[in-house]
């Protein structure tokens, strides 16, 4: 995926804001031209990945989804927008202790280093669908604080979530560790001279009493 960090410490260091993959689950499926929304608010910084949990019959068919990211300020911002081709999608397996098969589909996005306590919005919508295609994302009853119900066509549905994950890329501030590191040095001084004093003492006690013991 374009949006994916490179570096091997984008992708290492994470933090898992929304986490409702969690049962029973329904099935909603997805079909030419469906629409579903989902709202969420971010409470991280660096919003950079959200993952949907796709359940597929036997026969996948082919079609095409097109996922579209919002933020929700008085009126809806385009964020990020890809397309999903389904017949790429893997085998459905079984997650941690869920009962389920799905397929957990990754959705990177560029960092949104300001997302920390915003407002958006993810859609997914039903493109190009063969009749064949048989898929649709889980859903649960399960409400969540950062979450709102899901709208399907337009039409909320009441105590209804889709059970998705979402991301932050954790950036590490090296100047700001420096700073901090040194400040508390600073600080704390006598007690790292003082530290270093006994460290050397005691390394210097054990080679005097190996060679006394040595000279015996």
């Amino acid at each position: 995926a374009e949006s994916q960090p490179k570096s091997l410490m984008g992708r290492a260091f994470f933090y898992k804001d929304i986490a409702n993959y969690k049962g029973p689950f329904l099935k909603s499926p997805i079909s030419n031209n469906k629409i579903i929304t989902q709202s969420f608010n971010a409470e991280c910084s660096n919003l950079n990945r959200i993952i949907l949990p796709f359940y597929m019959e036997e026969n996948i068919g082919s079609g095409t989804l097109t996922f579209n990211l919002y933020e929700k300020n008085k009126e809806k911002k385009l964020v990020f927008s890809t397309s999903i081709s389904v017949e790429d999608f893997p085998p459905p397996k079984k997650i941690g202790n869920n009962e389920v098969d799905v397929v957990l589909h990754y959705i990177w996005i560029p960092a949104q280093s300001d997302s920390r306590n915003k407002k958006y919005l993810w859609e997914l919508r039903g493109d190009k669908f063969d009749k064949q295609a048989k898929l649709g994302l889980y859903m649960n009853h399960r409400s969540h604080s950062q979450v709102q119900p899901v709208i399907i066509d337009e039409v909320e549905q009441v105590n209804t979530y889709v059970a998705f994950y979402s991301y932050c890329q954790y950036h590490f501030e090296w100047g700001e560790i420096l700073n901090n590191t040194w400040d508390r040095i600073k600080r704390e001084k006598i007690f790292i001279i003082f530290y270093l004093v006994l460290i050397v003492g005691i390394v210097f006690g054990i080679r005097l009493t190996k060679n006394e013991n040595a000279e015996i």
